[in-house]
């Protein structure tokens, strides 16, 4: 299957769906609800079907009315799948598919620079982080040892134990907060250059898929 287009639809009908959101997990994450208490559609944009899975009740027909309307909604036609994908609803591994052949290998094409600019974008942050890291990891060490020399230093004071105790604890600390910056700086970085990407792509197929000429039959009306 070449599913994209991801909902839940609880026992009243009520549609459940997110731009850019195509896990079902997600989506009932994202409106607070039970995902065992709905079911969960599903649109092969490939061969154009939609379908259920993990039922969790029985399929009525108000439940296959909304999903079909849902659905029409967002890829009845071939411009209102360009409409949905413009709103941020990009797949790579199912759009490029909706192109024929000769279509798909200029759009790759097309896409090879922006691709490049996204794993240097990717392993620069990568690189940053990890020297980041390493530099906490050495200003931690560097504090362990101060607060060890200290220690042997002052030995003969009663709190001599708690304070080492608390300058390592401090120093620990300090490390930990470093890296959840680092990491979340990085995360950012990566999220920033996915961006990046699907945007210019999101572009690219959709001057592609208007051309009739370039899309597979199936999707030629």
């Amino acid at each position: 299957m070449h599913e994209m287009i991801s909902f839940l639809v609880d026992r009243e009908a009520n549609i459940y769906a997110q731009n850019g959101v195509c896990k079902s997990w997600e989506i009932a994450k994202i409106f607070g609800i039970n995902q065992r208490e709905c079911l969960v559609g599903q649109f092969d944009l490939v061969n154009r079907v939609l379908y259920f899975t993990d039922s969790s009740f029985r399929v009525m027909s108000n439940h296959a009315s909304a999903a079909k309307e849902f659905f029409t909604k967002c890829a009845g036609t071939p411009e209102s799948l360009i409409a949905f994908v413009e709103r941020g609803n990009w797949d790579g591994n199912v759009l490029p598919l909706l192109l024929n052949i000769e279509a798909r290998r200029l759009f790759f094409l097309e896409m090879e620079p922006t691709r490049k600019l996204q794993l240097e974008a990717i392993e620069l942050a990568r690189n940053v982080h990890e020297e980041a890291i390493v530099n906490a990891d050495m200003g931690h060490q560097e504090a362990v040892d101060l607060a060890r020399k200290k220690y042997t230093r002052d030995q003969h004071y009663l709190e001599a134990d708690t304070v080492y105790d608390r300058s390592v604890i401090s120093a620990k600390k300090s490390r930990r907060e470093s890296e959840l910056l680092e990491h979340n700086s990085y995360d950012e970085a990566v999220e920033s250059a996915r961006k990046a990407y699907n945007e210019t792509a999101i572009k690219i197929w959709t001057q592609f898929f208007r051309d009739v000429d370039n899309r597979i039959k199936i999707w030629c009306s």
